[in-house]
């Protein structure tokens, strides 16, 4: 059985047809995305790159001041457009949220 490894030898320009045969079979064995797709996507991930580095730096501040997010949407009404993290130390944390509880009690 043949290999096909000699496939163009009966045709002129015999290299360049082998040439381009086995770039466009490696293209395919990368998985040969649309251009305008890859390059969407491209764009996404430079968008997730900045966010995620934004994130990096927001956490070194976090660290260097000794705090970190605490999540309180359990605690009060929670609004997805407004909603933030409580951030500080746990011991702030526990505080902000009997404080809450205080308020709670004291309108009921």
């Amino acid at each position: 059985m043949n290999d096909g490894e000699n496939k163009h030898d009966n045709f002129d320009k015999k290299e360049i047809r082998d040439f381009l045969g086995k770039q466009l079979q490696e293209v395919y064995d990368k998985g040969f995305p649309n251009l305008k797709y890859a390059e969407e996507q491209l764009e996404e991930w430079k968008i997730r790159v900045e966010i995620a580095k934004k994130g990096e730096a927001l956490r070194g501040m976090f660290e260097e001041l000794g705090w970190d997010e605490h999540d309180v949407s359990d605690h009060i009404k929670y609004n997805p457009k407004t909603y933030f993290c409580f951030v500080g130390t746990e011991d702030e944390h526990q505080q902000y949220i009997k404080s809450l509880e205080d308020s709670k009690e004291n309108k009921e």
